[in-house]
């Protein structure tokens, strides 16, 4: 009886050991002259506070984003970040108008590496850098088509993180995000990055000549699954939730107005 049980043991564990996924490392790959361009698309559901009452207000956009890789520099490559045809729709007179308020073209440009990350970010076209990268962030794509890969190679079920990397659009430097390796198929790996993210923005600005301040405080949590192609590290699809609170400071008025929002993203590789 012992002999058979060890036996069993014995067959059992090959059985098992047939079924542990390696460890893999994840890289990033990329083609000088070529492109990837994905279709955006999300929807929301918002809600402010105000002294009229709670006023109420969904969302619908998209946009098209492209990744240019443009030289080689060092290890990485310099890439332009285009996002264009944003199209926003509201059932809210309060948003209406936003398709003809949004810039035709918002590019920004940086340094691409092995591990997923883009640093020495800077705004061209379209709008100030805090600007800019707060909408990248508002679409996840910050953080959705730069999912920092870990520096040591990994295996299924293993966590790291992944900071958020937009200290200039009023985060705080040190946010980081948890990133999953969940599963994987013949031709990508699916990576879960979830957390909450902070962000403070003067919007003043945007109501300059108005004479009214206007500080937004929000917290973003996230939720959202990444494909990774296994040949490029390239982002195949992503797709997610995103559950806001929003706290709109008007010190000059003496009043605060809060509310809270939650979108559904999703983007695909077109091309």
């Amino acid at each position: 009886m012992k002999l058979r049980s060890l036996a069993f043991l014995a067959v059992s564990s090959i059985a098992l050991a047939g079924f542990q996924t390696d460890d893999v490392t994840l890289t990033r790959t990329f083609q000088v002259g070529s492109k990837d361009v994905y279709v955006q698309s999300y929807k929301s559901k918002n809600s402010l506070e105000t002294p009229a009452g709670n006023q109420d207000f969904n969302l619908n956009g998209s946009s098209t984003y492209t990744i240019v890789y443009k030289t080689n520099k060092g290890e990485g490559c310099e890439i332009d970040m285009i996002t264009s045809d944003m199209k926003v729709e509201s059932d809210n007179e309060m948003s209406a108008g936003m398709t003809d308020a949004m810039p035709k073209e918002l590019t920004m440009s940086g340094l691409l590496d092995s591990r997923n990350r883009v640093t020495g970010i800077t705004a061209g076209k379209g709008m100030d850098p805090m600007m800019a990268m707060a909408m990248s962030s508002a679409t996840m794509g910050a953080s959705g088509f730069f999912t920092e890969f870990p520096e040591k190679a990994i295996k299924i079920g293993d966590v790291w993180d992944v900071p958020v990397g937009l200290a200039g659009a009023g985060v705080p430097a040190d946010t980081k995000l948890k990133a999953k390796l969940e599963s994987e198929n013949d031709n990508y790996w699916v990576v879960r990055v979830s957390g909450d993210v902070p962000m403070t923005l003067d919007m003043s600005e945007m109501a300059k000549g108005t004479g009214v301040e206007m500080v937004m405080n929000m917290k973003m949590t996230m939720d959202y699954g990444v494909r990774v192609e296994k040949s490029t590290g390239r982002t195949l699809q992503l797709s997610g939730k995103m559950a806001t609170d929003i706290k709109m400071e008007l010190p000059t008025m003496g009043m605060t107005i809060p509310g809270k929002g939650t979108s559904e993203i999703s983007a695909i590789l077109k091309k």
